[in-house]
C-alpha cells in the first residue's frame, strides 16, 4: 500500500466517521473528529517522504542519467568507489528542507571525481 492509498484509506474512513455523527447530531466529536483528521493527515504527509524514499547505486554514467530526473525528496545516489571521468552531474529532483536528495559515495573517500565537465542542481531550495 503506498502512501497515497494509505492517506486515501484513512480520509474515507474519517469521512464515513464524521457523516455517521453528524446525522446524529454530534457537533462536538465531530468537531473533535475534524482535528483528528488533520493531524493524521499531517503526520502520515510527513511520513510518506521518508517511505518513498529510495537508495540508487550507480555505476556509471549511463545508470547515473537513468534515474536522475526522476528523484524525489529523500532519495540517495550512491557512487560506486573508483575514479570517475568526465562524469557530468545533473540533478534534477526536488528535495526538501527534511528529506533532501543526497549524492554521496560508497564508502567515504573512495570516489573520486576527474574533470567534472557541469555540475547542475535544479530548484536548490536552502
Amino acid at each position: 500500500m503506498t502512501p497515497i492509498d494509505l492517506s486515501l484509506y484513512v480520509l474515507s474512513v474519517y469521512l464515513t466517521l464524521i457523516a455517521h455523527l453528524l446525522s446524529h447530531n454530534e457537533k462536538e466529536l465531530t468537531m473533535r473528529l475534524i482535528n483528528t483528521i488533520k493531524l493524521s493527515l499531517v503526520l502520515i504527509g510527513c511520513l510518506s517522504t521518508h517511505i518513498a524514499a529510495k537508495d540508487y547505486f550507480v555505476e556509471d554514467q549511463q545508470a547515473f542519467n537513468d534515474i536522475a530526473a526522476n528523484l524525489l525528496a529523500g532519495d540517495k545516489v550512491i557512487l560506486k568507489n573508483g575514479t570517475w571521468s568526465d562524469f557530468e552531474i545533473l540533478l534534477q529532483g526536488q528535495g526538501k528542507k527534511n528529506a533532501p536528495i543526497t549524492l554521496t559515495a560508497e564508502t567515504h573517500g573512495s570516489v573520486n571525481l576527474t574533470f567534472v565537465l557541469r555540475v547542475n542542481i535544479w530548484k536548490c531550495r536552502v
